[in-house]
């Protein structure tokens, strides 16, 4: 029996490259947690692409697609799950944003990788 990775790479890619999209990451190639959560536009763009995750993906380890289990941040756990399963690391980060002239406001800046990059990386080292 194949896998769905095997026999859908091409639409996990793209899938992968729209949810890239509606992050906007940076030129840290990172973005903001807090700008997802404030931002309910980008979280129903993910969520609405839950139907076609399923489709696509082996979704068992993504807590989203659990029944009868309480995720805080679903549209948080399938980013995690997709950009993983297409070969990418995310490593998480405290960042205190600036709110007002003297308010700071913890959040995580998650700052993501394509595994490729990393080896890349540790083989010029």
């Amino acid at each position: 029996m194949k896998l769905k990775t095997d026999i859908y790479y091409k639409e996990q890619e793209e899938i992968c490259n729209r949810i890239l999209a509606i992050l906007e990451l940076d030129h840290r190639n990172s973005f903001v947690r807090s700008e997802i959560d404030n931002n309910e536009e980008k979280q129903q763009q993910i969520m609405d692409m839950k139907p076609e995750i399923k489709k696509y993906f082996a979704c068992a380890k993504m807590a989203a697609f659990k029944p009868n289990f309480y995720v805080k941040r679903p549209y948080m756990s399938i980013v995690r799950g997709v950009l993983h399963t297409q070969g990418y690391n995310i490593v998480s980060k405290r960042f205190l944003a600036t709110i007002d002239r003297n308010v700071l406001r913890q959040s995580i800046r998650y700052v993501i990788t394509r595994n490729e990059e990393i080896e890349e990386i540790e083989e010029i080292d």
